[in-house]
């Protein structure tokens, strides 16, 4: 448990992000998935996964207090930090407001992150980082990875 809990946003809620939402909520964080499509929302707030894990739908239903789901870019954006989960290309916007990780993946919460840094004016590219993820996924439940990397 850590000592102080988080207010994370994941954005997106496919392999990536439900694996790291839900390793993040088992630590003890509060969780807030922002997903577009309507299935993998619902099936979050009922404490199941919306993909196919192992272990995935026990480690949510264990989380479900600290895990909530929305379409609402914005309930998302309130959150303390931002992970965006679609691993493709990656920007970290560093602003005195909140840290945001924005990944250039799908298209309509691109445009969405992008009025919302305008908003409070973090320029790209002086202000944003970037970097490439990728990589295989291993062939056992993808959380256990996630849970004993921060062990190291």
């Amino acid at each position: 448990m850590p000592s102080r809990v988080m207010n994370i946003g994941i954005l997106g809620s496919g392999y990536v992000g439900t694996v790291t939402g839900a390793g993040l909520a088992e630590l003890g964080n509060a969780v807030t998935f922002v997903d577009l499509d309507h299935e993998r929302v619902a099936a979050l707030n009922r404490g199941e996964s919306p993909i196919f894990e192992p272990g995935l739908d026990e480690l949510l239903a264990k989380n479900r207090g600290r895990c909530h789901a929305t379409r609402d870019f914005e309930r998302g954006r309130e959150t303390f930090n931002y992970f965006e989960s679609e691993l493709k290309i990656m920007s970290v916007a560093k602003s005195e407001l909140v840290p945001i990780i924005i990944i250039k993946e799908i298209f309509e919460q691109k445009r969405e992150l992008e009025r919302i840094l305008q908003k409070h004016k973090v320029k790209e590219p002086e202000e944003i980082e970037k970097g490439i993820e990728e990589g295989k996924l291993p062939e056992h439940p993808s959380y256990e990875d996630f849970l004993s990397a921060l062990a190291l």
